[in-house]
């Protein structure tokens, strides 16, 4: 009789499972980690001892791992956590959890409760009053100066330099901060606007960060606007504007600053009040600037589209008038916005000979619209100099430009005195010597034809 086979056993799965769970554990409980760092931190008397303690740090404990945890200590004494406020709705909810993470799954264990200095109440605490569970020396809980803002940008820089791999988690934790930002109080706040404009006018972080302050919630309450005052405060007070504008620009920003006002207040006016208030008056001409740049190239749009259209130059003086009449821009930013489109819109012939009939039969068409914007000396000069380098940059133009600036005078858009100045003194450095000596005869036709004006009023 045979004896029965043996079932298998699955004691070797269970092992293995165990491990499993024992790793997995080990990988979603950061507070061994913020344990380690906290006593390191707390025996060191400076932040340059802070310095040295986490750059050794780093090859005994998982700084890969717990990246976001250590950042969370360096700016806040301990590890944050996600605070669900039902009364801001799941996009409040959602854009939070997608930036913390791991963290989510740490509030459903551990046990929190408000610990005195602590942000809102945001740091996990272990329910157990004899163990340490944050410090006192982060930026938070530091002093609200910018030295002792700097002295912690010299730490983070230091520990990002040493650890790259850092610069991504430190990124996301900069998109973190800003959404807890109605988690902070307002001194919390101003520290965080403050190490946020120090490290980015530094190019420690990446710009595209300050575009969670479009969070509706945040907008609606003002801490948007106040957290960007901050931010540019610092950031101008490190840099020029012209590095702001291009951190701007690559971090999605650009033109988008009066967004950040509640919509209730959302003015030119409000938002130039505000800025001047805060001693921030070239972020106001920055925005100006801007919003100059925007309506020129919806003016531009419509001209272009009645030019091909070919409608005729009244319809278009009209449109022009009319928009002159809504927006802030002179006549010489707009007669040269003009000219580039009346050129651009048509495909010119490319042997040299023959685009100089061309030009000269397409401007006395339109002559007459660019006489309506040439009513000062500065907008005449503007147009001027602008044909120079047009006629320059386009090298089939090279010998039409004396050509084109006859015919300007001839129909009253150029005025003797503008091009007299312009010979003299007023030309732009582009193809100086060739347009000159093209010019050499007219300007001494004009100043012999002045003369014999002269001795004829004489006799």
């Amino acid at each position: 009789m045979s004896n029965p086979k043996e079932k298998p056993t699955l004691s070797g799965t269970r092992i293995k499972t165990r491990k499993r769970d024992e790793k997995l554990k080990e990988k979603r409980d950061p507070t061994g980690f913020r344990d380690a760092i906290l006593q390191g931190i707390s025996e060191t008397e400076d932040l340059e001892q802070v310095s040295k303690f986490l750059d050794s740090a780093g090859s005994k404990v998982d700084y890969r791992r717990y990246g976001e945890t250590l950042f969370d200590i360096l700016f806040a004494g301990g590890i944050l956590v996600v605070k669900f406020d039902y009364h801001l709705g799941s996009t409040w909810s959602s854009a939070l959890a997608r930036h913390v993470g791991h963290s989510i799954g740490i509030v459903a264990r551990a046990l929190h409760r408000k610990t005195p200095g602590s942000p809102g109440g945001s740091v996990i605490t272990d329910g157990d009053p004899d163990k340490v569970n944050r410090t006192d020396k982060c930026i938070f809980g530091d002093k609200n100066d910018i030295a002792t803002i700097k002295a912690y940008y010299g730490v983070l820089y230091k520990l990002i330099r040493r650890y790259k791999y850092l610069e991504k988690v430190f990124a996301e934790e900069l998109k973190k901060l800003i959404m807890f930002l109605k988690g902070f109080n307002e001194e919390e706040r101003q520290k965080l606007g403050k190490i946020v404009g120090v490290c980015l006018s530094n190019c420690l972080g990446n710009p595209s960060c300050l575009c969670a302050l479009f969070d509706d919630h945040l907008v609606k309450e003002g801490l948007s606007l106040e957290f960007i005052t901050v931010v540019i405060q610092t950031w101008l007070a490190e840099k020029d504007l012209q590095h702001l504008a291009s951190a701007l620009k690559r971090g999605g920003l650009e033109g988008k600053l009066p967004n950040l006002l509640p919509i209730n207040k959302r003015t030119q006016e409000n938002f130039e009040n505000h800025f001047k208030a805060a001693g921030l008056d070239q972020i106001v001409d920055y925005q100006r600037a801007k919003a100059n740049a925007e309506v020129k190239k919806e003016l531009q749009k419509k001209l272009e589209e009645l030019i091909k259209e070919e409608a005729s130059v009244k319809e278009i003086t009209a449109m022009i008038a009319e928009e002159k009449e809504k927006i802030k821009v002179p006549d010489h930013e707009i007669v040269v916005m003009v000219w580039n489109t009346m050129m651009n819109t048509v495909e010119w012939n490319k042997k040299e000979e023959l685009v100089a009939e061309q030009a000269l039969k397409h401007l006395k068409q339109y002559a007459s619209l660019l006489g309506t914007l040439t009513t000062t000396a500065k907008s005449e000069l503007s147009l001027l100099i602008k044909i120079q380098e047009y006629c320059y940059d386009n090298m089939s133009f090279l010998k039409v430009f004396q050509k084109i600036i006859v015919l300007l005078y001839k129909v009253d858009v150029l005025s003797e005195e503008i091009i007299v100045h312009w010979y003299k003194d007023g030309h732009s450095s582009k193809g100086k010597s060739v347009f000159l000596d093209q010019m050499k005869p007219f300007i001494e036709w004009l100043k012999n034809a002045e003369e014999e004006e002269s001795e004829d009023e004489e006799a």
